[in-house]
């Protein structure tokens, strides 16, 4: 996992990343580089989060290639640096048939452990029979045809892309589910939620996050574009806009923008961790109605079906007014004071404020009895228009001292 953060205001926009990469499937942690010049010349920079590869190739690899191929070039904005990063990423040689087949039986195996772990919790058996498990199929296709479809879809033929997979999905299903308990229709409703997650852009644990912050040629104030991709589905790069900052143009002065892991940076921008406020959103309307019948019932009042329901709608929406004022009082008491700081921050304390950030998530991993998936060396770094990207925290895996020829090179 992850910690990074980026602060921005009319100056410049700072990024602050850790350094610990999560091996896949176990506890093992190692350093990794997240935070990148996405050019030489240019004040663009760029982070990297979650999956630490593009079908199959670093993602340290594609961003030194791209900027070998950028060269001197500039773009407009920051979109246009996405736009053009994502068409370079998927184009020869960074993919082809098999890479692409690697990757949908990597997002299907996914939902399909999701889907049998669903069976294995409601029966006690492998899986549970028909009824069950195409219940629990339909639910997780609607939970995923909730989201929009991907823009970078449109063109893509899914129903041709699955299709031309079947051999290798009809495995990997007897392989999940075991082969003596696949009847025709559960095997046909598996393949139409593949269909549903390919389309959509819903985000898999396979993802890898891309976050481009700094200055396009023709902007003045710097600008956040963050990214999801999942990898080259049907011949197109899967990619979906999360997010976008643009500062001052869109009336926003100041921005704190956490990702990955991101619980500290709410928790110290809103003096309440997300997780608790989840908790009250969660009991609350429940607690409320409680209260409230167990007043009727002391009083010897008793209510009918209709009174009853009456009063959890009632006690829901009350509990909705409570969170949504106490929403209320986070934002004028704890998030706009800070915010105000933030939006006339000169660069080197914006620097200093990214990195603390990023450290408040390494020390609560560390304190605590989580697994500690964020630490080691944070980099850091400040894009302005005049003086570019400059690194004020970075580490090296060499000696600077040993390679003098590397940073000749950088010039």
């Amino acid at each position: 996992m992850t910690a990074e953060v980026a602060l921005l205001n009319k100056t410049a926009v700072a990024l602050a990343a850790d350094s610990a990469m999560t091996l896949g499937g176990s506890n093992k942690t190692y350093p990794a580089q997240k935070l990148f010049a996405l050019t030489k010349h240019h004040p663009v920079g760029v982070m990297i989060y979650n999956n630490a590869e593009f079908m199959g190739i670093p993602w340290e690899t594609l961003i030194k290639m791209y900027r070998h191929s950028l060269g001197n070039e500039s773009h407009p904005s920051i979109e246009a640096y996405v736009d053009d990063l994502f068409g370079f990423i998927g184009k020869e040689p960074f993919t082809n048939e098999e890479r692409e087949r690697e990757n949908l039986l990597r997002k299907a195996r996914g939902a399909f452990y999701l889907v049998r772990d669903s069976a294995a919790r409601l029966d006690d058996s492998t899986g549970g029979d028909d009824a069950l498990l195409l219940d629990l199929i339909e639910q997780h296709r609607a939970a995923v045809v909730r989201w929009d479809e991907s823009p970078s879809m449109e063109e893509v033929d899914v129903a041709e892309v699955v299709m031309d997979s079947s051999d290798e999905l009809d495995d990997l299903i007897d392989s999940v589910f075991g082969t003596d308990r696949v009847t025709p229709p559960v095997r046909e409703c598996l393949r139409a939620l593949v269909e549903d997650l390919l389309r959509s852009s819903v985000t898999t644990a396979s993802h890898s996050g891309v976050v481009i912050a700094g200055f396009g040629e023709d902007e003045f104030f710097p600008t956040l574009v963050q990214v999801t991709t999942e990898g080259v589905i049907g011949g197109k790069v899967k990619h979906d806009i999360r997010r976008t900052v643009d500062i001052a143009r869109d009336g926003t002065w100041a921005q704190i923008v956490p990702f990955a892991q991101s619980e500290m940076v709410t928790r110290f921008m809103e003096g309440v961790d997300p997780a608790f406020l989840e908790y009250l959103q969660d009991s609350m309307g429940e607690t409320s109605r409680q209260l409230v019948m167990e007043v009727l019932d002391s009083m010897g009042i008793e209510c009918s079906d209709e009174e009853a329901k009456a009063v959890r709608e009632a006690a829901v929406s009350q509990a909705d007014r409570f969170l949504q004022q106490t929403a209320d009082v986070r934002e004028r008491e704890f998030v706009a004071p800070i915010m105000n700081i933030v939006e006339h921050l000169p660069k080197e304390e914006l620097a200093e404020m990214a990195e603390a950030l990023v450290n408040l998530t390494a020390l609560k991993r560390r304190v605590s009895l989580d697994l500690e998936t964020v630490g080691g060396p944070i980099d850091v770094a400040v894009i302005s228009k005049g003086d570019g990207l400059i690194w004020i925290r970075r580490k090296h895996y060499f000696d600077p001292a040993l390679n003098p020829s590397y940073f000749k090179k950088q010039r």
